[in-house]
Protein backbone atom coordinates (compact mmCIF):
# COMPACT_ATOMS: atom_id res chain seq x y z
CA UNK A 1 0.00 0.00 0.00
CA UNK A 2 1.74 2.89 -1.17
CA UNK A 3 0.92 6.78 -2.40
CA UNK A 4 -1.74 9.53 -0.93
CA UNK A 5 -4.03 6.61 0.47
CA UNK A 6 -1.69 5.15 2.70
CA UNK A 7 -0.80 8.18 4.67
CA UNK A 8 -2.54 10.34 7.21
CA UNK A 9 -0.47 13.78 5.78
CA UNK A 10 -3.60 15.93 6.12
CA UNK A 11 -6.09 14.62 7.61
CA UNK A 12 -7.34 15.02 11.38
CA UNK A 13 -6.87 12.62 14.22
CA UNK A 14 -8.13 12.18 17.34
CA UNK A 15 -6.23 10.17 19.82
CA UNK A 16 -8.16 9.59 22.92
CA UNK A 17 -6.09 9.35 25.77
CA UNK A 18 -2.93 10.69 24.20
CA UNK A 19 -1.45 12.51 27.21
CA UNK A 20 0.78 9.66 28.16
CA UNK A 21 1.50 5.95 27.61
CA UNK A 22 0.64 3.91 23.74
CA UNK A 23 -1.53 7.02 23.61
CA UNK A 24 1.17 9.63 23.18
CA UNK A 25 3.33 7.28 21.01
CA UNK A 26 0.53 6.90 17.93
CA UNK A 27 -0.23 10.33 18.40
CA UNK A 28 3.48 11.48 17.81
CA UNK A 29 3.66 9.06 15.27
CA UNK A 30 0.62 10.58 13.39
CA UNK A 31 2.15 13.56 13.57
CA UNK A 32 5.38 12.55 12.41
CA UNK A 33 3.73 11.00 9.45
CA UNK A 34 1.88 14.63 8.32
CA UNK A 35 -1.60 14.23 10.42
CA UNK A 36 -3.00 17.06 12.55
CA UNK A 37 -3.49 15.64 16.02
CA UNK A 38 -6.15 16.46 18.83
CA UNK A 39 -4.39 15.06 21.76
CA UNK A 40 -7.25 14.00 23.94
CA UNK A 41 -6.78 13.84 28.06
CA UNK A 42 -8.58 13.65 30.59
CA UNK A 43 -8.04 16.89 32.28
CA UNK A 44 -4.19 16.65 33.24
CA UNK A 45 -3.19 19.84 30.73
CA UNK A 46 0.27 19.49 31.82
CA UNK A 47 0.63 16.00 30.47
CA UNK A 48 -1.32 16.83 27.27
CA UNK A 49 0.94 20.33 26.86
CA UNK A 50 4.42 18.73 26.87
CA UNK A 51 3.18 15.95 24.14
CA UNK A 52 1.87 19.16 22.04
CA UNK A 53 5.14 21.01 22.53
CA UNK A 54 7.01 17.53 21.63
CA UNK A 55 4.86 17.52 18.44
CA UNK A 56 5.38 21.10 17.95
CA UNK A 57 9.06 20.48 18.23
CA UNK A 58 9.56 18.00 15.61
CA UNK A 59 7.47 20.02 13.14
CA UNK A 60 4.12 18.65 13.93
CA UNK A 61 0.75 20.15 14.44
CA UNK A 62 -1.16 18.80 17.74
CA UNK A 63 -3.75 20.69 19.96
CA UNK A 64 -4.78 19.60 23.27
CA UNK A 65 -8.43 19.29 24.31
CA UNK A 66 -9.33 18.02 27.88
CA UNK A 67 -13.00 15.48 27.93
CA UNK A 68 -13.66 13.27 29.41
CA UNK A 69 -14.79 10.25 27.09
CA UNK A 70 -17.27 8.89 29.61
CA UNK A 71 -19.37 11.87 29.59
CA UNK A 72 -21.45 12.09 25.95
CA UNK A 73 -21.68 15.82 26.63
CA UNK A 74 -17.79 16.15 26.87
CA UNK A 75 -16.93 13.84 23.98
CA UNK A 76 -19.24 16.22 21.71
CA UNK A 77 -17.75 19.44 22.93
CA UNK A 78 -14.43 18.08 22.19
CA UNK A 79 -15.60 16.84 18.92
CA UNK A 80 -16.61 20.55 18.37
CA UNK A 81 -13.63 22.04 19.38
CA UNK A 82 -11.87 19.81 16.93
CA UNK A 83 -14.29 20.97 13.78
CA UNK A 84 -14.12 24.45 14.85
CA UNK A 85 -10.01 24.51 15.11
CA UNK A 86 -9.37 22.12 12.15
CA UNK A 87 -12.70 21.61 9.98
CA UNK A 88 -12.47 18.36 8.91
CA UNK A 89 -11.79 15.08 11.83
CA UNK A 90 -10.75 11.84 9.81
CA UNK A 91 -9.22 9.51 12.27
CA UNK A 92 -10.46 8.29 15.50
CA UNK A 93 -7.67 6.48 18.04
CA UNK A 94 -10.03 5.04 20.93
CA UNK A 95 -6.98 4.65 23.22
CA UNK A 96 -8.17 6.02 26.60
CA UNK A 97 -8.75 3.09 28.92
CA UNK A 98 -9.30 2.18 32.55
CA UNK A 99 -7.30 -0.62 33.77
CA UNK A 100 -8.43 -1.98 37.25
CA UNK A 101 -4.89 -3.46 38.76
CA UNK A 102 -6.13 -4.46 41.96
CA UNK A 103 -7.17 -8.53 42.88
CA UNK A 104 -10.57 -9.38 42.06
CA UNK A 105 -12.28 -9.41 45.49
CA UNK A 106 -10.99 -5.75 46.19
CA UNK A 107 -12.61 -4.30 42.87
CA UNK A 108 -15.61 -2.06 43.82
CA UNK A 109 -18.61 -1.21 41.97
CA UNK A 110 -17.44 1.97 41.62
CA UNK A 111 -14.16 0.82 39.76
CA UNK A 112 -16.09 -1.55 37.57
CA UNK A 113 -18.69 1.19 36.56
CA UNK A 114 -15.55 3.61 35.54
CA UNK A 115 -13.42 1.25 33.59
CA UNK A 116 -17.26 0.25 31.74
CA UNK A 117 -17.64 3.74 31.12
CA UNK A 118 -14.25 4.96 29.83
CA UNK A 119 -13.49 1.54 27.78
CA UNK A 120 -17.09 0.95 26.56
CA UNK A 121 -19.24 4.34 26.69
CA UNK A 122 -15.91 6.42 25.44
CA UNK A 123 -15.85 4.10 22.10
CA UNK A 124 -19.44 4.21 22.19
CA UNK A 125 -19.49 7.92 21.93
CA UNK A 126 -16.93 8.36 19.44
CA UNK A 127 -18.38 5.58 16.68
CA UNK A 128 -18.91 6.13 13.43
CA UNK A 129 -21.81 4.04 13.10
CA UNK A 130 -21.59 3.39 9.43
CA UNK A 131 -20.47 0.12 8.21
CA UNK A 132 -17.45 0.12 6.18
CA UNK A 133 -17.37 0.62 2.04
CA UNK A 134 -15.55 -2.59 0.11
CA UNK A 135 -12.66 -0.33 -0.67
CA UNK A 136 -11.97 0.54 2.96
CA UNK A 137 -11.95 -3.32 4.14
CA UNK A 138 -9.95 -3.79 1.10
CA UNK A 139 -7.71 -1.24 2.34
CA UNK A 140 -7.54 -2.95 6.16
CA UNK A 141 -6.28 -6.00 3.90
CA UNK A 142 -3.95 -4.59 2.05
CA UNK A 143 -2.32 -3.05 5.49
CA UNK A 144 -2.13 -6.18 7.32
CA UNK A 145 -0.03 -7.92 4.22
CA UNK A 146 2.81 -5.48 5.07
CA UNK A 147 5.35 -5.35 7.35
CA UNK A 148 4.08 -2.71 9.32
CA UNK A 149 1.53 -4.88 10.11
CA UNK A 150 4.20 -7.71 11.26
CA UNK A 151 3.10 -7.93 14.95
CA UNK A 152 -0.58 -7.98 14.70
CA UNK A 153 -1.55 -11.63 14.79
CA UNK A 154 -4.34 -13.97 15.16
CA UNK A 155 -6.63 -11.28 15.71
CA UNK A 156 -10.30 -10.58 14.53
CA UNK A 157 -10.25 -7.13 12.86
CA UNK A 158 -13.48 -5.39 12.38
CA UNK A 159 -13.04 -3.28 9.94
CA UNK A 160 -16.94 -2.34 10.16
CA UNK A 161 -16.54 1.84 10.39
CA UNK A 162 -16.89 1.63 14.38
CA UNK A 163 -20.02 -0.11 14.80
CA UNK A 164 -19.97 -1.58 18.16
Amino acid sequence: MTGPAASPGGKTALVTGAATGIGKAIAAELATAGARVVINHPHTPELAAKVVADIDTDGGTALAIAADVSSKEEYRAMVDRLLAQYGRWDILVNNAAVAITKPFPQITGADFDRSFAVNVKGVFHGAFSRLGRPAEIAAVVAFLATDAAGWVTAQNIRANGGTV
